[in-house]
């Protein structure tokens, strides 16, 4: 969802860089890319609203899979 969202700024920023430069075409050809890098966004995130959603509502039913950082990212140990 994060990446989408960056690469849609990204594109945000090169359509008006374009539009301001007076390149119209590849000004707009970079909005319509701008408007599916926030969709692809939106949609990855009420994905995810959906999937937590689903488990604390405790849904009969299976759970939808969502990737699971915990296996590559160790939590951090604390002194105590």
């Amino acid at each position: 969802m994060f990446v989408t969202a960056t690469l849609g700024f990204g594109c945000a920023t090169g359509a008006y860089w374009q539009i301001a430069l007076g390149n119209m075409e590849a000004g707009s050809r970079l909005v319509v890319g701008t408007g599916a890098c926030f969709f692809a966004a939106a949609l990855l995130g009420w994905y995810m609203f959906l999937a937590v959603m689903l488990v604390v509502m405790e849904f009969p039913g299976p759970d939808l899979p969502v990737f699971d950082l915990s296996t590559v990212i160790k939590a951090k140990v604390r002194n105590e």
